[in-house]
C-alpha cells in the first residue's frame, strides 16, 4: 500500500514537472556551428538565448490557465483575442515563431522539389517571382516581426507579422516558411545590411521541413493537391519526352560517327587504291593501238 503511494506521488511530481516545462528550445542542429555564408555560431548562440527567455516566460505564464493540456497552436489561437492574455500569447508565439525559423534553415544544401516549385508557380507564376515578391515584403518590414509563406484560402501566400503576432490567427492559416526580421536575428553578421541577410537566405532553407509542413496543410484541401500532382506529372512527361529526343539525337551522333570511320578504314584500304604508272613511263595512242616509251 505504502509503496503504491509513493509511486502515485512520484507520477503526480512528475506530472507537476512536465506541465512546468511544458515549453523546451528545439533541437538546433547547428547551434555550435552556425550557418556558413548566413549565420555565424556567435549569431546562432545569442538569438538563442533571447529564445530561451521567452519560453521560460511562457512556461510561467502558462500555469494555471486553460493552455497547460493543449498545444502551442491551439494555445496561440485561443490566448491571442484577450488582452488579459497577451503576456502569456507574447511569449508563447515568440517561441512558436522562432522554433518555426530556427526549422527554416539548415546548414546542408537542399533545393525545392518539383512538387514545390510547381505549387508556387500555380501562384506567383514562378518561382523566381515568389523569391522577388518575398524579398520585398521582408525587405519592406521596417518594425520587428517576421515574414511568412503561408498556405492560406487554397492558396500559398507571403504574410508579415508584426512584433510577436501569429499566421495562426488567421483561420485555417498553415504556416510553411519564416523569417525572423528581428534586428537581433541579423544585427551581429549583418550590421545594418538587412537586404544581404535577406539575399543569403536563400541558400539555406531546409526544403525538406516546408514540403512537408505544406503537404500537412493540404490534407484538407484535397482539389489543390490534385491540380499541384497534375501539373508535376505533365512536367515529368515534358520532361521525359525531351530527354527521350536527347538520346535519340546521341545515338544518330554516335551512328555518324560510325560510319566516318568506316568510310576512312574504306578509302585507307591497300587492296582498294589506285596503282600508280610506272615511273619514267609514258602511253602514247597511235591510232588504235598503244604504244609505251622511256
Amino acid at each position: 500500500m505504502f509503496s503504491r503511494i509513493v509511486v502515485r506521488v512520484q507520477r503526480t511530481a512528475f506530472s507537476d514537472i512536465q506541465k512546468r516545462f511544458k515549453y523546451t528550445l528545439p533541437d538546433v542542429p547547428y547551434a555550435n556551428t552556425g550557418i556558413s555564408n548566413f549565420l555565424s555560431q556567435k549569431s546562432v548562440s545569442e538569438h538563442l538565448k533571447i529564445h530561451k527567455l521567452d519560453v521560460e516566460r511562457a512556461n510561467n505564464l502558462i500555469q494555471r490557465t486553460p493552455w497547460e493540456n493543449t498545444t502551442i497552436n491551439q494555445a496561440i489561437v485561443q490566448s491571442s483575442t484577450s488582452r488579459e492574455d497577451a503576456p502569456f500569447f507574447e511569449a508563447a508565439s515568440s517561441h512558436f515563431n522562432h522554433s518555426f525559423f530556427w526549422r527554416s534553415i539548415t546548414d546542408v544544401k537542399q533545393t525545392p522539389s518539383i512538387y514545390m516549385k510547381k505549387a508556387v508557380e500555380i501562384d506567383f507564376g514562378s518561382f523566381k517571382d515568389f523569391q522577388i515578391k518575398f524579398s520585398q515584403n521582408a525587405s519592406a518590414l521596417n518594425v520587428p516581426g517576421f515574414t511568412w509563406l503561408v498556405f492560406h484560402d487554397k492558396a500559398l501566400k507571403i504574410v508579415n507579422t508584426f512584433g510577436n503576432g501569429s499566421p495562426l490567427e488567421l483561420r485555417n492559416c498553415h504556416p510553411i516558411l519564416c523569417l525572423d526580421l528581428f534586428e537581433h536575428s541579423y544585427i551581429a553578421d549583418y550590421q545594418s545590411n538587412k537586404n544581404k541577410y535577406i539575399a543569403n537566405f536563400w541558400n539555406c532553407i531546409n526544403w525538406e521541413f516546408v514540403e512537408s509542413k505544406f503537404l500537412n496543410a493540404l490534407i484538407a484541401d484535397k482539389e489543390y493537391k490534385l491540380r499541384v500532382e497534375s501539373l508535376v506529372e505533365e512536367e515529368i512527361t515534358q520532361q521525359y519526352e525531351v530527354d527521350k529526343i536527347k538520346q535519340e539525337l546521341i545515338e544518330n551522333e554516335l551512328e555518324q560517327e560510325d560510319e566516318y570511320e568506316d568510310d576512312e578504314e574504306f578509302e585507307n584500304d591497300e587492296d582498294f587504291q589506285d596503282e600508280p604508272e610506272n615511273e619514267g613511263e609514258k602511253v602514247y595512242e597511235v591510232e588504235g593501238e598503244t604504244e609505251k616509251k622511256n
